[in-house]
């Protein structure tokens, strides 16, 4: 006997609808259910935490430490993904995630000096 099947003798049922699929225990997972995720090098950015989130904000994208969930991050480098999962398609799931990274990498570049046409961001990045 497997785990699922203890599970489902026991008397417990995983929640289902019609619609939606299985539900889990997260409700962000709800949908198509995917994260697209880039880890990304902005220590500039990075130092200016009001100014990064509010980027992040605008193109619903979540910034989190490149070692996961609750983590910090003291080299710059972040994992930033798309926030909403539910009721969008992929495609514009994607677009959200790469539209917040190009604004970040603009703003990395501008903070480095290297906006304006001067010398790489340290970022590295290119989109």
């Amino acid at each position: 006997m497997n785990a699922l099947e203890t599970f489902e003798q026991n008397g417990a049922k995983f929640s289902y609808d019609d619609h939606l699929g299985f539900i889990t225990s997260c409700p962000t997972n709800l949908g198509t259910a995917m994260r697209a995720s880039v880890h990304i090098c902005l220590p500039n950015l990075g130092k200016k935490k009001d100014e990064f989130q509010a980027i992040a904000d605008k193109y619903y994208v979540q910034i989190r430490g490149a070692h996961g969930e609750h983590t910090e991050t003291d080299d710059g480098i972040f994992d930033i993904s798309n926030k909403r999962r539910l009721g969008r398609s992929m495609t514009l799931l994607v677009q959200d995630m790469y539209d917040g990274v190009k604004e970040m990498i603009k703003r990395e570049k501008e903070l480095s000096g290297a906006g304006s046409g001067g010398a790489a961001a340290s970022s590295g990045a290119t989109v």
